[in-house]
């Protein structure tokens, strides 16, 4: 339960605010597939992703044990998920016990000037943060690092590069329902060691529904 109370605490804060190079694998040139973005794997060759059924996942985790916010948490894969329709929307992965994201990217894992995802720095990745919210070079402190993208048909994903493309999209979707067709995966990184990975869509990651 201590552990529960938190993660969850983690996740809220995440809202209001040594590498091994031979598991870091370029993505995008892999795959723009939703299920290979929005993915762990194992070493045993498991995968958990976004739309999975929650039959799926547990049978490969066991059976999750609901908390609070609505999300299960499957305490032997320290993975916590929450569901829509009975399919996975928000995933959270709290530790290194053989998880991680499908390019080799794990809780634990050194993060420096090297890129860490999609061809970017840590530190881009952060001044992208800090030029949506309007801050530019001030001296905000920015601990997440996330990675914006937009559904294109019916399973890819486009990265969203720059503030201006993240801009006109959302100019585009005036008054649209779309929250359920952006999706975001982010890093926890306070200092220089991702301790938090968090995907899923917009509307699982903002409301928690």
């Amino acid at each position: 339960m201590k552990r529960i109370f938190v993660l969850v605490l983690a996740v809220c804060l995440f809202l209001l605010s040594g590498c091994r190079d031979s598991d870091i694998v370029d993505l995008p040139e892999q795959s723009s597939h939703i299920q290979d973005i929005l993915s762990i794997r194992n070493s045993d060759g498991d995968r958990i992703y976004y739309g999975m059924t929650q039959g799926d996942v547990e049978a490969i985790l066991g059976q999750g044990e609901a908390g609070m916010m609505d999300m299960y948490f499957y305490e032997n894969a320290d993975v916590a998920i929450l569901y829509r329709d009975g399919m996975v929307v928000l995933l959270v992965l709290y530790s290194d016990i053989g998880w991680r994201l499908t390019n080799g990217i794990y809780v634990g894992m050194q993060v420096y000037d090297q890129q860490v995802f999609y061809g970017k720095t840590a530190e881009e990745s952060r001044q992208f943060t800090r030029d949506l919210i309007n801050q530019g070079e001030g001296d905000i402190q920015v601990t997440t690092l996330d990675y914006r993208f937009a559904l294109e048909g019916d399973s890819d994903l486009s990265v969203l590069e720059t503030v201006e493309e993240y801009e006109e999209l959302r100019r585009e979707s005036l008054g649209q329902d779309v929250m359920r067709y952006r999706f975001m995966v982010s890093l926890r990184v306070p200092e220089n060691t991702i301790y938090l990975i968090m995907f899923g869509d917009q509307q699982a990651l903002f409301t928690f529904r």
